[in-house]
């Protein structure tokens, strides 16, 4: 009696899995495809994915999760989109060095200003004529444009129609 239940229980398991697995192999996947016509330069979303970007008709970006890929649209927070209304998409850059090069964008403005600070500070205390040298103020601009521009390398505006395409590329596991 026992092995007869165990058995049972043995077959309906395996074929519990084996509906679930073939299930899941007939799912259609659907990738969104940016891509710079010519150049192997593209970023692929799929559902799920965190997308930020600009709309033709509205000025600040929206920012979500994809939540459904169809033909020539998307649903991103619940707002349908169409690829034909998106104007730029950010795109924020990963990588291993992204971490240390975002933390360098914060920190290089701060020291910048800090070290004109202090050395403004301690000329005042010390009565000398000019708060701050010009050697100082030069590498104090120079510490703050370098952060600046290091900010700038963390996104990366695609511009779609300019140089830019998107579409929806599906896949059909059958």
């Amino acid at each position: 009696m026992y092995a007869l239940k165990f058995n049972f229980l043995f077959v309906f398991l395996f074929n519990c899995l084996f509906f679930f697995s073939a299930i899941s192999y007939c799912q259609t996947h659907a990738y969104l495809v940016v891509e710079k016509p010519g150049t192997s330069n593209r970023q692929l979303y799929k559902t799920g994915d965190d997308i930020s970007l600009k709309l033709k008709s509205e000025s600040v970006y929206l920012t979500g999760t994809i939540e459904l890929l169809l033909d020539s649209s998307m649903v991103v927070e619940g707002h349908a989109i169409r690829l034909s209304e998106i104007a730029k998409i950010k795109h924020r850059r990963t990588g291993e060095l992204m971490p240390k090069v975002v933390g360098l964008s914060y920190k290089l403005p701060i020291a910048g200003v800090l070290l004109m600070l202090f050395e403004g500070a301690s000329a005042e205390m010390q009565g000398e004529s000019p708060l701050v040298e010009e050697n100082t103020m030069v590498i104090s601009g120079a510490l703050i444009s370098g952060g600046l521009l290091l900010g700038t390398v963390r996104n990366k505006n695609m511009h779609l129609g300019k140089k830019y395409r998107a579409r929806i590329v599906r896949f059909d596991l059958k």
